[in-house]
C-alpha cells in the first residue's frame, strides 16, 4: 500500500510540473508589464538628442569653431583648437552607445511590418541627420555595420555620405502618408507631430545640404544630388512653418545656451558675428541684432542704448586670458527680445533648438542655381533667403525692407576642382 502511495504522489507532481510548464512564461510575467515597446518610445528620445551635452557636444566646439560665440573662460582650451576628449568624446560615445541602439531597436522590431514603412522611413531621414553630424565632427569614422556587435575598421567620409545619400533617397521615396500608417504623433514627434509629409519636405531639405556641403570636392555628385533633392517628391521646405526645431519642455532644465549665455556666463557674441551684423548692408546694423542680442545689466537683458554702448560688440575668439569685463561689455542672448528660439511660445515650449531654417534651404538653392546645376535666379533665392530669416526672427517689415535693399549682389566662391 505504501509502495502505491509513493507511485501515485510522484505521478502527482510529473502531472502538476507538467501543467505548470505549460503557461509557466506567463505565470512569471506581471499583469501589468509592458511585453512591447512602441517605437515612438524609441523615436522620441531620439530627438531630444540634440539637446544633450550641448555645451560640450556643440557650444564648445562647433559654435566656437564657426565663431558665432567667443568663450569667456580663460581654462577653457577648446576656443584655442585645443581637443579636449572630455568634452567632444561626449557626442561619440552617446551616438554609438544610446542614439544608435535606439535607431536599431525601431528596425529590428518594426522593420518588416508594413504599418511601420513610413516610421521606419522617418527614422532613417532622422538617423542621416544625426549620421551627418557625427562625421562632419570626427570625419571617418566607423559607420558600416557599427552596430553588429564587432569590431568594425573606419569608414571613409566620402563612402558615408554616398550611403547616406541612398539611404535619404529611399526614405524620402518609401514615405505614404497613409491613413493606416503608425504615427509618431501625442508629442513624441518634437518636431512634426508625426507628419510623414512634412519629414518627407525635410529629407530632400538634408539631402541638399549634404549635396551643398561637398559642392567643392565632388561636384558632380553634388550636382546629381542637389537636382534629386529639388525634385524629390514632397519637395522641400517650403515657409517657415516647416522649419525643423524641437521644443524645450518648459518645466525641465537643458544644458543649452540660456545656461551658457546667460546663467554661467561662459560665452558672448563673438566679434566676427558683431562685424558681420554691421557691415553686411548699406543700411548699417541687422535689424536682427536687437532681437537676438542684448547686454546685461543688474541681471536682466538690456539694449545698447540703455546700457550705453553704440552696438552691439562681440569678444574676439581665441584669448588665452579672457578680459575680466567680458561679461559686461559685450552682448550674450536676448531672453525677453521676442525672438522665438529664445523665448518659447509662452507655454510648454521654453525655448527651440534649430535643426533646419527655410532661410537656409533658400540660401542652398541660391548656391545650387548660382553654379547652373538648378532651375531659378541666384540672387533672388538670396535675398528671398534673407527675407525670410527676418520673418522668423520677427523684425519689422519696413527695417527689413531697408536693410535687403542695402545688401550687395550674391556671389559664391567656386574653389578650382
Amino acid at each position: 500500500m505504501k509502495k502505491i502511495n509513493i507511485i501515485l504522489f510522484a505521478l502527482g507532481l510529473i502531472m502538476l510540473g507538467s501543467s505548470c510548464s505549460d503557461d509557466f512564461d506567463d505565470l512569471n510575467v506581471p499583469s501589468d508589464a509592458t511585453t512591447s515597446v512602441e517605437p515612438k518610445f524609441f523615436f522620441s528620445p531620439l530627438v531630444q538628442a540634440v539637446f544633450d551635452n550641448y555645451q560640450r557636444n556643440v557650444n564648445l566646439y562647433p559654435d566656437l569653431y564657426s565663431q558665432y560665440w567667443a568663450n569667456t573662460v580663460s581654462g577653457f582650451g577648446s576656443p584655442r583648437y585645443e581637443y579636449v576628449d572630455g568634452w567632444i568624446g561626449n557626442q561619440w560615445s552617446e551616438h554609438y552607445t544610446k542614439d544608435l541602439r535606439r535607431a536599431n531597436s525601431i528596425q529590428d522590431l518594426f522593420g518588416e511590418d508594413p504599418s511601420y514603412v513610413d516610421a521606419i522611413a522617418i527614422k532613417e531621414i532622422w538617423m542621416c541627420y544625426w549620421w551627418s553630424r557625427i562625421t562632419d565632427t570626427y570625419g571617418d569614422v566607423p559607420y558600416f555595420d557599427a552596430s553588429s556587435g564587432e569590431a568594425v575598421p573606419y569608414n571613409n567620409q566620402k563612402d558615408i555620405y554616398y550611403d547616406l545619400f541612398a539611404r535619404l533617397n529611399t526614405a524620402i521615396n518609401a514615405i505614404t502618408g497613409n491613413a493606416d500608417q503608425y504615427t509618431y504623433n501625442d508629442g513624441y514627434d518634437l518636431i512634426y507631430d508625426g507628419d510623414a509629409m512634412q519629414w518627407q519636405k525635410f529629407g530632400n531639405s538634408l539631402r541638399l545640404r549634404l549635396a551643398m556641403r561637398i559642392s567643392n570636392v565632388d561636384p558632380t555628385k553634388a550636382q546629381s544630388e542637389a537636382q534629386a533633392a529639388v525634385s524629390g517628391p514632397g519637395g522641400l521646405l517650403a515657409s517657415n512653418d516647416d522649419v525643423a526645431r524641437v521644443g524645450m519642455w518648459s518645466q525641465g532644465w537643458y544644458d543649452y545656451l540660456h545656461q551658457m549665455a546667460w546663467n554661467w556666463n561662459n560665452i558672448r557674441m563673438s566679434k566676427t558675428m558683431s562685424d558681420n551684423l554691421y557691415n553686411q548692408s548699406t543700411a548699417g546694423e541687422d535689424p536682427r541684432t536687437p532681437r537676438w542680442f542684448a547686454y546685461q545689466v543688474e541681471g536682466k537683458p538690456t539694449s545698447k542704448e540703455d546700457a550705453g554702448f553704440d552696438r552691439y560688440y562681440g569678444i574676439e575668439n581665441g584669448y588665452n586670458l579672457v578680459p575680466s569685463d567680458a561679461d559686461e561689455n559685450f552682448a550674450t542672448i536676448n531672453l525677453e527680445g521676442g525672438y522665438i528660439d529664445f523665448v518659447g511660445n509662452g507655454t510648454d515650449d521654453k525655448m527651440y533648438c534649430p535643426v533646419m531654417f527655410y532661410s537656409e534651404v533658400l540660401f542652398l538653392q541660391a548656391e545650387a542655381a548660382m553654379r547652373g546645376w538648378i532651375a531659378g535666379d541666384a540672387n533672388a533665392l538670396y535675398l528671398e533667403g534673407v527675407q525670410a530669416s527676418m520673418d522668423y526672427v520677427g523684425v519689422d517689415p519696413t527695417a527689413a525692407a531697408d536693410y535687403i535693399a542695402g545688401l550687395p549682389a550674391y556671389q559664391v566662391q567656386m574653389k578650382p576642382h
